[in-house]
Order: structure tokens, then C-alpha cells, then sequence
């Protein structure tokens, strides 16, 4: 299962580019090259949706897509990887509190993790501004299929343990090969937009 009818709508610096709150949003959260536009494709079952870098820290607006007419997935600039002066760095951390704080349409966050990395002081400044503003996420450990086995066993332990949450909060474990996870991700997402 996959998402269908996902079209690019606008990439945005400032709130002025917004497109109108007349849908709910999720924005996609995660460090720089965590992997969050071959996510946004593999689960949209479309390779060309969001342009992959090799470079980090190349995406600096918000990019805007339409699923189905009925909500928006909002793919945020990646963390944790400056690029350019510090003016820049400074208007695009104002761009994120902006918007994480200010968008009444907001249902909830897609929060990105890289499965390989253990999460670091980004990963949890991050998860504290979540948690600040009361914004549900779902956790998505990426690049699984990268682990041996022995390491998928810990994933779950090591990323809740050093982010502090509850045992029992679920990750889905997404891999940039085929698998099911994407039905996983539709569930939790269909959950905070109802």
C-alpha cells in the first residue's frame, strides 16, 4: 500500500509562502541525510516526488505536497548540518520555531531517525521542541535494511533509551528496499489526521 495522488504544491522560506491552513498538515522531520526524501518516495511509490542530494543540508524551505486533496506531508529542511553563513543558519531556525509553533493545521510530525546512528543532541533538541509545542509524532528508524541482525534486535532499546520515552512507544522500521512498512506509516498517519 502505498500513498497515491501526492502532488509537489510549493516550497516555501517564510510564512508569507505558506499555502492556505485549509488542510492538515505532517511535517517530516530529521537530520541532514537521515534519509527523508527517499522515505517521502518510497512511500509515495514515486522515485522523482522529492529530489535526493548527496550533499547534506541542500533543502532549506519547507516543500509542500498535496495527498489526495484531503491533507498535506510537509518536508522539512533537515537538521544538525549548516551550510552557508550564519545568517542563513539563524533564518532557517527561525523558519522551523516559526513553523512548528504558528501552524494552526499542524496534526502531527513524522520524526525521522537514522537506525545506524545512535540520536544525538539534534535528534533530542528536536523531539524537546515536539514535545514543547504538543505535537504527536510517529518515530521512523530508516535505512533498517543497513543493520545486521544483532543490531535490529537493540534498534528499538537503543533509540527509545536515548531519547528518554516510554518502553512501549512503537517505531516503525522503514528500509529503502520494498517491504510493508508503508502500510504501517499510512495507519499512524490516518490516526492523527481523524
Amino acid at each position: 500500500m502505498f500513498l497515491n495522488d501526492v502532488k509537489f504544491e510549493t516550497s516555501a522560506p517564510s510564512k508569507e509562502f505558506w499555502p492556505n491552513a485549509d488542510l492538515k498538515e505532517l511535517v517530516i522531520l530529521g537530520r541532514s541525510n537521515v534519509g527523508k526524501s527517499t522515505f517521502i518516495n518510497r512511500l509515495t511509490n514515486n522515485k522523482n516526488l522529492a529530489k535526493t542530494s548527496s550533499t547534506p543540508g541542500r533543502t532549506r524551505l519547507l516543500n509542500f505536497f498535496k495527498v489526495n486533496d484531503e491533507y498535506r506531508l510537509v518536508d522539512a529542511p533537515g537538521y544538525g548540518y549548516q551550510v552557508g553563513n550564519r545568517n542563513s543558519d539563524l533564518t532557517f531556525y527561525k523558519m522551523m520555531d516559526e513553523y512548528l509553533a504558528s501552524r494552526s493545521n499542524l496534526v502531527g510530525a513524522l520524526f525521522l531517525l537514522d537506525s545506524r546512528r545512535v540520536p544525538n543532541e539534534d535528534d533530542k533538541a528536536m523531539l524537546e521542541v515536539l514535545l514543547h509545542y504538543s505535537i504527536p509524532f510517529i518515530i521512523i528508524a530508516t535505512k533498517v535494511d543497513k543493520l545486521n541482525q544483532s543490531e535490529r534486535a537493540l534498534l528499538e532499546r537503543k533509540l527509545l533509551g536515548e531519547l528518554n520515552l516510554l518502553p512501549k512507544t512503537p517505531i516503525i522500521k522503514a528500509t529503502t528496499t520494498k517491504d510493508n512498512w508503508q502500510e504501517q506509516v499510512i495507519a499512524r498517519i490516518n490516526y492523527l489526521l481523524s
